[in-house]
């Protein structure tokens, strides 16, 4: 059910790979993830969220190849990015990066009440809610990290 997920390589950002483009998209990803409610799944296509009540949902998914897996591999590429620019933004001089860094480690907190809602609307799939679940535990443990290197992690 989850074949080849872990088999996908993530790209990690580097300080030349940081377009407008990028950057817009990764931190519109992680606001996208942080407006799931519960009942509503991604459409990893599209980008657009879904009503899980409607049958005609589950036949469009199936239609579309739109499954857990993508929905995982697109969560978790969005929150590596994330934080990948952070790390970034965090060791440049430029004082409008690292607040811009302090912005993000906020979005990226900001999307763990999505994953918590995707862990209702999946709860039949226990694997599922417990890859949601690790995933909630990272970014915790790596906004942490931050904190425990003195770099700013709120935003006034």
């Amino acid at each position: 059910m989850y074949t080849n997920e872990e088999s996908i390589e993530h790209h990690h950002f580097t300080a030349n790979d940081l377009s407008e483009g990028s950057q817009d998209s990764v931190l519109s990803g992680l606001k996208f993830i942080g407006k799931i409610r519960k009942n509503e799944k991604i459409n990893t296509k599209t980008l657009t969220l879904q009503d899980n009540s409607s049958w005609l949902t589950g036949f469009f998914r199936l239609l579309t190849v739109q499954n857990r897996a993508k929905t995982m591999l697109y969560i978790r590429d969005i929150i590596d990015k994330s934080f990948n620019i952070v790390d970034i933004y965090s060791s440049s001089s430029d004082v409008r990066k690292q607040r811009m860094g302090s912005y993000i480690k906020k979005d990226i907190d900001g999307c763990i009440p999505g994953l918590k809602n995707l862990q209702d609307t999946y709860s039949d799939d226990v694997m599922f809610t417990c890859r949601l679940e690790s995933c909630i535990l990272d970014i915790k443990l790596r906004l942490l990290s931050y904190e425990d290197q003195n770099i700013p992690t709120d935003v006034e």
